[in-house]
């Protein structure tokens, strides 16, 4: 599953930051990995990166990009993207130990 993340500018290894995943809506389906910050999506997903906002809250934004929708399975179950973004922030969060497992 193609992904975005942000990384807070001045990253310091050594300081803890949360982790924000952004869900994209309809449109940003797809898997060119461009569709999920672009036009529709540009108010939920640029939120958490906007200058003043992360200096205010620096943190990382993750932004998977489902090939469909996210509820593909029903509402009682985690669907097949659920599940791969769950791998996905398992794997980020193994990469950047400065995310700390509270915001998780």
């Amino acid at each position: 599953m193609p992904y975005r993340l942000f990384i807070p500018p001045g990253y310091d290894k050594d300081r803890q930051y949360p982790l924000v995943p952004v869900a994209a809506r309809g449109r940003g389906a797809g898997s060119n990995n461009l569709a999920q910050i672009s036009e529709d999506q540009i108010p939920g997903t640029h939120t958490w990166t906007r200058p003043q906002n992360q200096a205010r809250y620096p943190a990382f934004v993750l932004v998977p990009q489902s090939p469909t929708n996210w509820v593909s399975s029903g509402i009682d179950r985690l669907s097949p993207e659920m599940l791969l973004v769950l791998g996905i922030l398992d794997a980020v969060r193994g990469n950047l130990t400065s995310i700390p497992s509270a915001f998780m």
